[in-house]
């Protein structure tokens, strides 16, 4: 279970930071993405769906769909197709629209050609534009993670191993290392009591400390007649 999860993390790890950067370098190279907002470009391009354009043109040709800013709203965009180019510029039309547009484009103006269609992906854009769009998005990342947590505990071993750096047996086997230098591995560490002395006609057993020899075995010198 933890490898599962370990190899889930590192998988959603790196498809963020794929498209991270991918999204960075689309962006300094030219790349935009545009939401179709009016229904002007029908059926090509329908309200809630996204425009992939690429960099600016060094030209255009008719019959492609281009996107460029209205001098009448410097802060608005529109995504036509080119209908006409002469001496006074480019002419543009929407292809739900029955007539051309009224406005003559200059090259300058053009800021993208059309290279992808997003369908709905506009309304995705515009959701996360809002506050409350990110605070939802928030709220879900945190209540999958919740989730994963339910579903998938960490099991008892993996926490008691993250605690300690090591793993159940290995820390057995430092214990059994640490019991033997000790001399507390479990094993008896009893040996046959000194052999006593003989002084004259008697023998002297010497002194067994309690904590090295069985219990039956007296702590206290007496004189044996030998």
């Amino acid at each position: 279970m933890r490898l599962i999860r370990m190899v889930a993390m590192g998988l959603v790890a790196t498809f963020v930071t794929g498209a991270v950067t991918a999204s960075v370098v689309a962006w300094h190279r030219g790349y935009r993405v545009y939401v179709v907002h009016t229904g002007s470009m029908t059926p090509t391009l329908r309200p809630g769906d996204a425009v992939l354009d690429g960099p600016a043109p060094a030209s255009v040709t008719v019959g492609e769909v281009i996107t460029f800013g209205v001098r009448s709203a410097p802060d608005s965009v529109v995504t036509h197709r080119v209908n006409a180019i002469d001496s006074d510029g480019i002419k543009t039309k929407g292809d739900a629209n029955p007539a051309a547009d009224l406005w003559t484009v200059n090259l300058s103006d053009v800021v993208g050609t059309k290279m992808a269609t997003l369908p709905y992906a506009g309304y995705v854009l515009v959701y996360l534009q809002h506050p409350k769009g990110i605070a939802s998005v928030v709220t879900t990342a945190l209540a999958l993670i919740l989730l994963w947590q339910l579903f998938f505990p960490p099991s008892k071993a993996s926490d008691d191993e993250n605690r300690s750096g090591a793993s159940p047996p290995s820390r057995r086997r430092h214990a059994r290392r640490a019991d033997r230098e000790n001399g507390t591995d479990g094993t008896s560490s009893w040996s046959p009591p000194p052999t006593a002395r003989v002084l004259g006609d008697c023998r002297i057993p010497v002194s067994i400390p309690n904590d090295r020899y069985p219990p039956m075995l007296s702590s206290r010198s007496t004189w044996i007649p030998s």
